[in-house]
């Protein structure tokens, strides 16, 4: 499958599980299609990123290593996606890299997933968005305890305001 009908795949996608489950099955067999939908998801321009970003996502759960030959590009691009539902998806990116036992991070690599982390609990992100970037702040806490402290503070910080969702998993940071 050339990457043209990997694109018009993607387009003809809906966000309903059984019109993404054809679509994977036909992707799983293409070698590239991790890297095309990756080439997809990042062109934040087209409305077709974030179909692309929720195949990406799916299509290398399960297999994180596809993710060593595009994992620093990917890490450097974690603040360009405004949209809330591919921010959603590249911070359970993000943490599923944190918890890996696949991937071996570099300290940079590492540092670039924590700062991203913080910069998405205080911005105005979704409360998933927020439950995934604690979960990286978590993960990584032995190697970067200051940004682990600021991330409590600003947890605690806003905790009363925030919803049922968030308080939740921000106890899990505060008492970790």
């Amino acid at each position: 499958m050339t990457k043209e009908e990997v694109y018009q795949l993607v387009c003809q996608t809906s966000i309903y599980v059984d019109s993404r489950h054809k679509t994977l099955v036909r992707l799983a067999r293409v070698k590239e299609a991790y890297i095309y939908l990756y080439e997809f998801m990042t062109n934040v321009e087209d409305k077709h990123h974030v179909m692309a970003s929720v195949l990406f996502e799916e299509l290398i759960r399960f297999d994180l290593l596809k993710m060593t030959s595009i994992l620093d590009d990917f890490l450097m691009r974690l603040d360009t996606y405004a949209n809330e539902s591919t921010k959603r998806l590249i911070s359970k990116i993000g943490r599923n890299i944190v918890y890996s036992k696949q991937l071996k991070l570099s300290k940079k690599q590492k540092q670039m997933l924590v700062d991203q982390a913080l910069d998405w609990l205080v911005s105005d992100s979704k409360v998933a968005t927020e439950a995934f970037a604690m979960d990286i702040i978590i993960r990584l806490k032995g190697e970067f305890a200051q940004e682990f402290t600021l991330a409590k503070g600003i947890v605690e910080k806003n905790y009363v305001s925030r919803s049922a969702a968030y308080q939740s998993k921000a106890k899990k940071l505060i008492s970790a």
